[in-house]
């Protein structure tokens, strides 16, 4: 890969010095010196490596050298992920259009459960979602500037996935996560969870395994504001209770939006009722 990030291939002959067929063995020695070679050239050498362990590209030789324009290259924290480029039928609007099967190491249910141990020290959810995963959704499905909802937080995967990956392409994304904190999930798992990431400590000062890259061990750069919703039923007779109401959510109108424009009481009256779910019909 140049300093342009276009990817190129390494010639026929270096290509066939690698591996024997005959002998069925690899050449490391040439591999080395070709490594040499286009390093010295100011080229980043990009190998099939996943979690240590020697892979295979899934395209033939000829392919990449033919194809090389429809690779791109997206760097990560281990280096660089190589993806494919989908040009949209004649007719569809511009997308980062996925496939349709996702694939890679890193989305297995067994990394998500593995990370969100090393941040809270224990197995305290079932089935988390990996970050890879939902980096990669929200990098194919959202602007730089999107506001993400999750309304099944759960253990807060969104929310890291959404600052980390503000850190790889200079995004500005923000999150809105929601959960009933049923079992005290929202407090002890997802909320928690984010101040680990962010601060690099837990809660009460608690060391933990998880960091983001070396160079930057935690997302300090982020902040998050939590919010405890709570419920007042009222009925046309609750006027009094309506008052206190309608003083309180003012106040915090202003807080969350200074520009917040309440022209009277009944503006105050239709964002709560915004709020409140409404039964739907059967």
């Amino acid at each position: 890969m140049d300093e342009n990030q276009n990817i190129h291939s390494i010639t026929s002959e270096e290509y066939h010095s690698i591996y024997s067929k005959e002998s069925k063995t690899f050449n490391d020695s040439s591999v080395s010196s070709i490594i040499r070679k286009y390093e010295k050239k100011g080229y980043k050498v990009i190998l099939p490596i996943i979690d240590n362990q020697n892979a295979s590209w899934r395209w033939k030789y000829e392919k990449v050298k033919n194809e090389n324009y429809n690779i791109i290259a997206i760097k990560n924290n281990d280096g660089y992920t190589l993806y494919k480029k989908q040009r949209p039928e004649l007719g569809d609007l511009p997308s980062k259009k996925p496939k349709t099967l996702l694939y890679k190491p890193e989305y297995s249910t067994t990394t998500g459960t593995n990370t969100l141990k090393n941040i809270l020290g224990d197995k305290k959810f079932d089935n988390p979602k990996p970050v890879q995963l939902l980096k990669d959704l929200l990098f194919i499905s959202s602007n730089k500037d999107s506001i993400i909802l999750d309304f099944f937080a759960g253990s807060g995967t969104t929310g890291q996935a959404v600052m980390e990956l503000n850190e790889e392409d200079g995004g500005k994304r923000q999150f809105i996560l929601v959960t009933n904190n049923e079992n005290n999930i929202g407090t002890d798992i997802t909320r928690e969870r984010l101040y680990r990431v962010i601060k690099g400590k837990g809660s009460k000062g608690e060391k933990f395994k998880w960091t983001y890259t070396n160079e930057k061990p935690y997302l300090s750069s982020n902040n998050v504001t939590v919010f405890k919703i709570d419920h007042t039923a009222l009925t046309l007779k609750d006027l009094e209770k309506a008052e206190k109401i309608r003083d309180v959510a003012k106040a915090e109108f202003k807080k969350l939006n200074p520009n917040c424009s309440l022209n009277n009481d009944f503006d105050v009256y239709n964002e709560l009722a915004a709020l409140n779910p409404q039964k739907g019909d059967k």
